[in-house]
Parts: structure tokens; C-alpha cells; sequence
């Protein structure tokens, strides 16, 4: 259907823009007639509604049961947008206030504020190299542009390990990944969305975040403090336990 593909061009999941339409169809529903028209997975209806709800295309009408009822898309598309702004907006000045503080306490840290997903991308072909033991990624999980695979060929290739933490694996982005695997990557889903995490020999690391709606727009701080590293890194391995094995 057009208008599935037209909502994920906006940052919907697939499941998150049949559900959408569903929704919009019936006027209001419960979860579970939710689950059984869309045919999903009760244990997953009540995350893909609510994270619907949060991105202001549902309203949770207080009722018993609990009734979800759709935001009209002339109105839930522009309020969502402007919500995801207002986000990205707060985590700048957040990331700011974070850079500051730290800068003030240790003339040793330093943290670089990027916009964009270019730079994004220029600034990891520009460190990648230096690595000596290991890079650790988390991202969306969706093609790389080929500079990033030279790179990530060439670290490879020198012996450092690449472990990469995947938000989204489904029928989209399988044979992808499972390409990432024969290139030597270690690979792991682990569901999330909204973030990005590069880390390189526990030393300095990229930390972003982005427009779920239009993932080219992103802030990102380049993290040098290798305190604010470790932290990460124990982060990451947390994330990683947890993931599953592609």
C-alpha cells in the first residue's frame, strides 16, 4: 500500500504505519482488537500503540478497556515533526551543557558538537583508522555509505575486531546484515531506535542522536574524555549481552 511507504518515509516502522492506518480506519480501538485486525503479536501491540501515542499519532482515551483513537494525518504528521524538533533541539542544549561542564572540569576532555549526517559519517572515516583493538557500534542497522565500508575493510583486515549492535533486523535488512557477518563483522539485534553509539579502543567514541522521521538530521558530541569512554563502554556491554546473535 502507497501510504505505508509514504508514512515510513517519515520514520514510521512498517509496523508502526499498518497499525497507523488501522487505527485511523476504525475510528478507535482497544489493543487487542488492534493485535487481531493488524495480526500482530499481543506481547508487541501495547510498545508499537504507545510508541504511537508518544510520536503523537494516537490518542490514549481514558477508558475501560484503555481505547486508542487516531490523530487525523494533517494534523498528527506536522505535530509530529514538531515534536521530534523540539527533541533534537533539547538534546543539543543538553549536549552543550554536557561539554561545557566537563571542559571546566578536566582540561584534558574534549567534546566537538557536530550537526548533520554527513559529518557524522566523515568524522568516523576520519578516527576508524587509529583503532588498534576494537570498534564498537550501535545504529540503526541500514546500508552504510562505501567510505565507511573502505574503513571498516581496512580495520578488519589490520585485525581489530568490529562489534556492531543493530536497532532494527526484519525481512528489510537481513541479507544486509548477514552480508556485514561474511565481511567479519560481529553482529547483534538489540531493539531500539533514536541513537547512535561509535566507540574505538575505549578511548574516544561518537555519541548522536537523531530524527527518527528523517535520520540525515542529527546532533552528535565526539567524545575524547576517556572517562565519559568507559562509561560508554560498560554501557555498550550491557547492550551487548543482551543482544541477539545475527
Amino acid at each position: 500500500m502507497n501510504a505505508i511507504k509514504q508514512l515510513q518515509k517519515i520514520g514510521l516502522t512498517k509496523h508502526e504505519a499498518v497499525a497507523y492506518l488501522f487505527v485511523l480506519q476504525q475510528g478507535s480501538v482497544t489493543a487487542t482488537s488492534c493485535a487481531k485486525g493488524i495480526n500482530a503479536p499481543r506481547t508487541t501491540i501495547y510498545r508499537l500503540l504507545s510508541g504511537l501515542v508518544k510520536n503523537k499519532f494516537l490518542i490514549e482515551l481514558k477508558t475501560a478497556p484503555v481505547r486508542f483513537q487516531a490523530e487525523l494525518p494533517s494534523v498528527a504528521i506536522p505535530r509530529s515533526i514538531s515534536f521530534t524538533t523540539k527533541e533534537l533541539n533539547r538534546f543539543s542544549k543538553s549536549a552543550i551543557n554536557v561539554s561545557e561542564t566537563l571542559l571546566h572540569k578536566d582540561s584534558h576532555t574534549r567534546i566537538d558538537i557536530l550537526t548533520g549526517k554527513d559529518e557524522f559519517f566523515k568524522t568516523y572515516c576520519s578516527m576508524a583508522p587509529f583503532a588498534k583493538k576494537e570498534i564498537c557500534i550501535i545504529s540503526i542497522g541500514e546500508p552504510i555509505p562505501d567510505e565507511i565500508k573502505l574503513v571498516n575493510r581496512d580495520a578488519l583486515n589490520k585485525g581489530v575486531s568490529i562489534k556492531f549492535i543493530v536497532h532494527k533486523f526484519d525481512k528489510e535488512n537481513e541479507m544486509l546484515l548477514k552480508s556485514y557477518v561474511r565481511m567479519g563483522y560481529k553482529v547483534r539485534h538489540f531493539p531500539d531506535w533514536g541513537y547512535h553509539l561509535v566507540l574505538f579502543d575505549d578511548q574516544k567514541g561518537i555519541l548522536s542522536v537523531n530524527n527518527p522521521r528523517r535520520t540525515e538530521e542529527r546532533t552528535s558530541m565526539v567524545i575524547y574524555s576517556v572517562d565519559m569512554i568507559h562509561a560508554l563502554c560498560m554501557f555498550f556491554e550491557t547492550v551487548w549481552g543482551k543482544g541477539k546473535v545475527i
